[in-house]
């Protein structure tokens, strides 16, 4: 299995799911920015799920300049194959579905989110325990 590594998880201490389980998935992980992926050990992350946190200023004449971008990944969440996120907050009990674009945003407990760029479609109601259509 291939494993995309940037930096080192060791700079990652709120990054509570081990290399391994990245390595098993194929995932592209970047760790440069020190402590910036914040991920709950009973978070599930799918294959080739793309982690970024860092980025480049853009502002004209600093491009140069490397800017940090945190992640949150709660309790429970589900982050399918193929998903990106960048510079967001995965609240407990969400799902991400597969491709989708999570950048910017924070995303509600309970909810589902698809498409690129992400947007809610279903939230899941507690007291039916059913998925429900936004």
């Amino acid at each position: 299995m291939k494993y995309h590594l940037l930096g080192d998880l060791k700079d990652q201490p709120n990054c509570h799911i081990p290399e391994q389980y990245f390595r098993e998935r194929d995932c592209w992980v970047d760790a440069r920015g020190k402590d910036m992926l914040h991920i709950d050990k009973e978070a599930n992350i799918g294959w080739c799920v793309k982690l970024v946190t860092q980025t480049h200023n853009t502002k004209p004449g600093y491009f140069g300049d490397i800017q940090n971008r945190q992640i949150k990944i709660g309790r429970g969440a589900f982050i399918a194959g193929f998903a990106t996120l960048y510079n967001c907050e995965i609240s407990e009990g969400s799902i991400i579905a597969l491709e989708t674009v999570v950048r910017s945003q924070v995303i509600p407990p309970y909810t589902m989110w698809a498409g690129n760029p992400a947007v809610m479609i279903k939230r899941f109601n507690l007291n039916t325990q059913l998925w429900e259509k936004v």
